[in-house]
């Protein structure tokens, strides 16, 4: 299916999971356990690459691209995006966006209040990776960092110089882990943006001397760079499975 002009077509889609006869699963990633789509992983790597890719293109049209994302979104992530669609997004923003959203509703955040703003890539137009959201109306913000599960995971972390809203107009946040902590800045309005660091610099939320040296670390070598956070390594840290067209 979909071959590129001049190219020989791909095998017939084999090793799909489900009993399905080679019909396009329900659900997403069923069949196979750790094969995308439920196409079979043990099959063979070319066999699997063009049953996942011409299964994604199946669920995604012709257009979807390598690297782009094809985990099947949940009704809250779908509602987060508002009328953005999930496949308008680049394959950069689509694993930030995923992986964010996924640790939040692993550790019990509610973002229903909020609305895609805007996703910036690191490296490409901007210094910072991040995930900004707009909220809903005027008690979103409160709604969030006063529920039990914000509360249970989050402590202030102070002024923050380097992302919009810091400490005084609107608040910031940081997940009580030591690593893979998620930060929570807002701004005056409510708006917030979201980011997951690979360690926490907060020693009396949740931080260590390991993980603030470590991120003195991690801002040195961002800064020198042009990068920020690898959302791959992150998803693998805190076992979020992402599945991507080949």
């Amino acid at each position: 299916m979909f071959p590129p002009d001049g190219a020989p077509p791909d095998p017939p889609l084999t090793g799909i999971g489900g009993g399905g006869g080679g019909g396009a699963p329900s659900g997403g990633n069923t069949g196979y356990p750790g094969g995308a789509f439920g196409c079979n992983p043990n099959q063979g790597s070319r066999l699997y690459a063009n049953c996942v890719r011409q299964m994604a293109a199946l669920q995604n049209g012709p257009s979807c691209t390598s690297g782009s994302v094809t985990n099947p979104l949940t009704s809250a992530q779908t509602g987060l995006l508002g009328g953005t669609s999930f496949s308008s997004l680049s394959a950069a923003q689509q694993l930030v966006f995923y992986t964010i959203t996924a640790d939040a509703a692993k550790i019990g955040i509610d973002l229903s209040g909020y609305t895609l703003g805007s996703i910036s890539i690191a490296g490409s137009g901007s210094s910072q990776t991040e995930l900004y959201l707009t909220a809903n109306n005027a008690t979103s913000l409160f709604d969030l960092t006063t529920s039990n599960s914000f509360k249970g995971s989050f402590a202030g972390a102070g002024w923050d110089p380097f992302h919009r809203g810091g400490y005084g107009p609107g608040g910031n946040w940081r997940q009580t882990t030591p690593t893979n902590s998620m930060q929570i800045v807002a701004t005056a309005s409510g708006d917030i943006s979201i980011d997951i660091d690979p360690n926490n610099p907060n020693l009396f939320g949740g931080g260590n001397l390991g993980s603030v040296f470590g991120h003195a670390g991690n801002v040195f070598r961002n800064t020198l760079t042009g990068t920020d956070t690898n959302y791959s390594n992150v998803a693998a840290a805190l076992n979020i499975g992402i599945s991507r067209c080949p």
